[in-house]
């Protein structure tokens, strides 16, 4: 009587593992577009990542790493770049803050904050969710999101106008 108890606990847990869905996500920079530059001769742009997860510690990336970064005129060249790619599991919510900022000389200028976009993904019950918008900083560039079926933003921060679209996919 034991082992047939054990036998069917043992598959209950294994049907429970089964059913508990884990998905690889992947999200790019589609394309980005100088529409006006901060700085007359161009600027240095890159992009900060931030991750936040109810399952993990915070995480920050860069895209480019430090010290990289792409000019203003080398944008049309940019596309299709990754940002992140992870796991999201059964029941976790991951925040992503995609900022992008004006690269200047440290430690006698602070970069530039040009605009920020976020996604929310949502594992639950096996579904995934992802969710588009803007973060809620004090001191937000203003940020302007298309009605697309895609991840589009115009920002505005810093006396310039850049636009960006996101990719997102999932597995």
């Amino acid at each position: 009587m034991l082992a047939r108890n054990i036998l069917i606990c043992l598959l209950l847990a294994c049907s429970l593992n089964v059913a508990a869905k884990t998905y690889t996500v992947n999200v790019e920079l589609a394309s980005i577009k100088a529409i006006n530059k901060s700085e007359r001769n161009g600027d240095e742009i890159y992009l900060s990542i931030t991750k936040y997860s109810n399952l993990s510690d915070p995480a920050i990336f860069r895209v480019p790493q430090f010290p990289m970064h792409w000019l203003s005129k080398e944008l049309p060249k940019v596309s299709n770049i990754e940002l992140w790619n992870g796991e999201v599991k059964e029941d976790e919510t991951v925040l992503l803050i995609f900022s992008l900022l004006e690269q200047d000389v440290p430690p006698w200028n602070v970069d530039d904050h040009i605009g920020s976009a976020k996604v929310r993904i949502t594992n639950k019950n096996g579904e995934l969710l992802a969710v588009w918008g803007q973060p809620n900083f004090i001191d937000q560039p203003k940020v302007m999101q298309s009605e697309s079926k895609y991840p589009e933003y115009t920002m505005y921060g810093d006396d310039s106008e850049y636009k960006i679209k996101f990719k997102f996919d999932y597995e």
